[in-house]
């Protein structure tokens, strides 16, 4: 679907908040790229934040999603997971905190994934008690801010929940351990527990080659987060995450809790590229893959991050059944 057609399409729902986010895209790809060469940087970088923040207050205030089913116990401890387009990572994902913390429920907050996607979630989730599924009726997978939405969301309906504490993970985050240890470190003093998002590739994989695949030591990245979400919405209020001057929206939270955060250290797997462990004083809590989903309707040949589309999904597949050893279960045909 071209960006003129999203436009319209937006438009005519009546949807100020994605016509904003679709509209501004577009209007920036038809810039003249010797036009944009002169546009001084700075400001360029001022535009484009302002862009994010009123985007981001808009999209929030105007969100719409369906509430499929609900959690059916009365339970205060939560996982959040946003997911879009890997339900066979998010079912992985899910089928260990069961194992692990069935005394927690579990928010997902699907991001538009394909209609297909949605029905298999819907078959194989509804029997759950402790399980909530939310439905983005708009499809932001193009924003810069589409996880952040799903993100806030979530904070901001667990705090109305009046859950004590959330753990966020990304779909294709898979806990190693029970987290009770860590949970048990928030307090005054440790607002936000997370994996510092710094991920090195510390040699040669084949076509992966050694390199800083992510370095912004003194933040959080989003997929493993813990938090009370009451006391971060009575701090800093309904956009707690957003910070339009960082480089992810969702490092706002880092850069307003400062020094009030117990980060996690990472590492990557000595023989998968890419897989990388969340570990404190010496215990690995979670495994993260990446790109479970962000290859979706990519063509093979691909350059994402500089790494080959077929070599990320190659990839993915050695990551799921590195995962799928670790929950205990038989690989899936996917």
């Amino acid at each position: 679907m071209s960006s003129r057609t999203l436009i319209l399409k937006a438009a005519k729902q009546r949807n100020v908040a994605l016509y904003m986010l679709q509209k501004f895209q577009y209007l920036s790809n038809q810039i003249p790229k010797p036009i944009k060469k002169i546009i001084p940087k700075l400001l360029k970088s001022q535009i484009k934040s302002i862009i994010k923040k009123q985007t981001f207050s808009k999209v929030l205030n105007e969100i719409d999603v369906d509430i499929v089913f609900s959690c059916k116990k009365k339970i205060s401890k939560a996982f959040g997971i946003v997911h879009w387009n890997a339900v066979d990572f998010l079912l992985l994902n899910i089928e260990q905190l069961e194992k692990l913390h069935p005394e927690s429920k579990i928010y997902i907050f699907d991001n538009r994934s394909a209609e297909s996607q949605l029905r298999l979630l819907n078959n194989k989730l509804k029997e759950y008690e402790n399980i909530t599924l939310i439905s983005n009726k708009n499809d932001y997978s193009n924003s810069l801010i589409n996880h952040t939405i799903g993100l806030q969301y979530l904070i901001n309906h667990s705090a109305n929940q009046n859950d004590d504490v959330i753990v966020f993970l990304d779909q294709d985050c898979i806990v190693n351990i029970k987290l009770d240890s860590l949970i048990s470190k928030l307090n005054a003093n440790n607002l936000l527990i997370g994996a510092r998002d710094v991920v090195e590739i510390p040699k040669d994989y084949g076509l992966i080659k050694k390199r800083m695949l992510r370095n912004y030591p003194g933040k959080v990245h989003a997929s493993f987060m813990i938090m009370q979400p009451a006391k971060i919405c009575e701090m800093l209020g309904k956009r707690s995450l957003f910070d339009r001057k960082t480089f992810e929206p969702y490092h706002g939270i880092s850069k307003k809790l400062n020094n009030k955060i117990i980060f996690l250290d990472t590492k990557v797997h000595d023989e998968i590229p890419l897989l990388t462990s969340y570990s404190y004083e010496n215990k690995i809590y979670a495994w993260h893959s990446w790109y479970s989903s962000r290859t979706t309707r990519m063509n093979e040949n691909y350059i994402l991050d500089g790494i080959s589309v077929r070599e990320l999904k190659k990839i993915r597949r050695q990551s799921y059944e590195f995962m799928a050893q670790i929950v205990g279960k038989k690989l899936l045909n996917t």
